[in-house]
């Protein structure tokens, strides 16, 4: 018998962790999944797992896509990747939308390496997007406040 997922009660890092485990046992992100699936053709595992996993990636991106992030001690590894450097760009980003890694490696007089790490993570962890106009890339995010509940 299935668990049953009540998703608002989970933490960020308990969602990544259950797509995780989807990607890991498909060998594959849910679009390219989807990509090659046919429902008439599924069996029931595989019916229940993609209706789970979409509900999963639905959530994560409603969270994601929120001007408010709230993290819990569940988090311990999301918020761990909250650096001082890449709190100091979420809050750049947070003030000045579209901004490219020179952009803010002048604005915070950091080298250009680092930034570009940083902007590697916090848009490959979500928290950031990214989006090419005339052959640059230009940073963006939707949040404006990282919260961190204790209990």
């Amino acid at each position: 018998m299935r668990e049953v997922l009540n998703l608002s009660s989970m933490s960020i890092s308990e969602i990544l962790q259950k797509i995780k485990m989807f990607e890991r046992k498909y060998g594959k992100t849910l679009s390219e999944f989807l990509k090659d699936f046919d429902e008439n053709e599924a069996n029931v595992e595989e019916l229940v797992d993609v209706f789970i996993w979409e509900e999963l990636e639905k959530e994560l991106k409603r969270r994601l896509l929120s001007p408010k992030l709230i993290l819990s001690p569940k988090d311990a590894e999301l918020i761990r990747l909250l650096s001082p450097l890449r709190l100091e760009i979420l809050s750049i980003l947070t003030k000045h939308k579209n901004l490219t890694p020179s952009d803010i490696a002048k604005k915070l007089n950091r080298p250009l390496g680092s930034i570009v790490s940083a902007l590697s993570l916090l848009e490959k962890i979500g928290l950031i997007k990214s989006r090419n106009i005339d052959g640059r890339k230009y940073y963006y995010t939707h949040l404006e406040e990282i919260v961190i509940k204790l209990k």
